[in-house]
This record gives structure tokens, sequence and C-alpha cells, in this order.
């Protein structure tokens, strides 16, 4: 049986694109799965823990975690209070709006690279199928060369070596679209966390706006 590196090289160019995709793929995958990971950190030690504290009532405590966190923590943070605080509807529209944009970009950003994994996906088995025509077609203009002299051999030897990028590129493909679909389902996962953090928080000010759980937060006005 031939080993890795000599099937590699009957596969050619093509089969070297393929490996370097796989390796694509895998370094997008643990680096999404690192952001993953971060995100979920920050959230439980900031934004999370900051919503927590106004439930409990120490609103200053939650003012200076949040506006030490990211950004984004920070606007959904003020956008949960806000809104659970709002006077009208106008008010709450506002603050659930800005609330979405938060989010939206919030899981542009959770997505990003996985439609590179995507691409490969799809790519992957249509580059093993070049492959193996371009390896089909050296194989019979082998045979042609050959005139009288054909050696049945000769033919299939060549078809073997040209079928080897198919395989190549379905073995790619194959954990590429797992991961992909993996990933996305993670990154939905962490929005909605998010998301049901801050709305179960904005649900709990506007039930108990009436026992002065307002006291201390901050106005609409002021958190812009």
């Amino acid at each position: 049986m031939l080993q890795t590196y000599e099937m590699l090289e009957k596969a050619g160019i093509v089969g070297y694109c393929l490996v370097g995709l796989s390796f694509l793929t895998l370094t997008i995958f643990l680096s999404k799965i690192l952001q993953y990971l971060w995100l979920r950190f920050s959230c439980e030690r900031e934004l999370f823990k900051a919503l927590d504290l106004v439930r409990s009532g120490k609103i200053l405590e939650a003012k200076s975690l949040a506006d030490k966190g990211t950004p984004w923590s920070q606007k959904l943070f003020y956008a949960a209070l806000n809104k659970g605080l709002a006077v009208n509807r106008d008010e709450e529209q506002r603050w659930d709006d800005e609330a979405q944009k938060v989010g939206d970009k919030l899981l542009t950003n959770l997505e990003s690279g996985l439609s590179v994994i995507a691409l490969i996906a799809a790519l992957s088995p249509l580059l093993g199928l070049l492959g193996t025509v371009i390896g089909m077609i050296s194989a019979f203009q082998a045979l042609e060369s050959a005139g009288n002299n054909v050696d049945p051999s000769l033919l299939s030897g060549g078809i073997w070596e040209a079928l080897l990028t198919t395989a190549l590129g379905l073995v790619v493909a194959m954990p590429a679209m797992v991961l992909h679909a993996l990933l996305k389902s993670a990154a939905y996962q962490q929005l909605t966390s998010v998301v049901e953090k801050v709305n179960s928080l904005t649900e709990h000010l506007y039930l108990n706006r009436g026992e002065g759980l307002h006291q201390g937060l901050v106005s609409p006005k002021a958190a812009e």
C-alpha cells in the first residue's frame, strides 16, 4: 500500500490544493471555537453579571461593571435597562431597535469565516472531480502514445491514480460540511443565550417598575 505522501504525489497539484483547503478549514474551526469560548467567558464575567446585579438592585455596581465591558456588551446592557424603563411605546421601540442592531452585529461577527468553510465544502468535490478528469485525459494520452503496444495495466493504473483526487475531495468536503453546521449552530446558541438574558432583565424591570427598581438607573438620555 502506498504511503500517504506517495498518494499525494499521485494526486498532483489538485491533491496539494485539497490538503491546503483542509488545513484552512481546520484553522478557521479552531479560531471560531476560541472566539466562542472567549465570548462565553466575557459574557459571564461582564454582561451577564451586570444584568444579574441590576436584578439584585445593585445598580451602581452593575453600571461600573458594564462600563468596563466591550462596546457591544455596554450597548446591550443600557438598551435592556432603558427598554425595561421606557415610559411610552416609541421609547421602548427605540431601545428595542438599538438592541436588535447590536444583536445583528454580534451574529455577523460570530458567523464571520463560516462562509469560507461552506465554500470549501462545496468546492472540494468539484476540485477533486477536476483532478480526476485531468488524470483521465493524461491516462488516455499515454494509452494513445503507446500505439500498438497497449498495456491494460497502463490504463487501469492511470484511472485509479486519477480517482484519488475525487476521493480526496470528498474526504475534505464532508468534514467541512459537518464543521460548518456545528459552528453555525454554536453561533446561534451563543446569540440566543445573550438575547434571553437581556430580555429576561427587560421583562423583570417592566414588571417591577412600581417597586422602585428604577432608582439610580441611567435614564434613556443619559445613556446616549
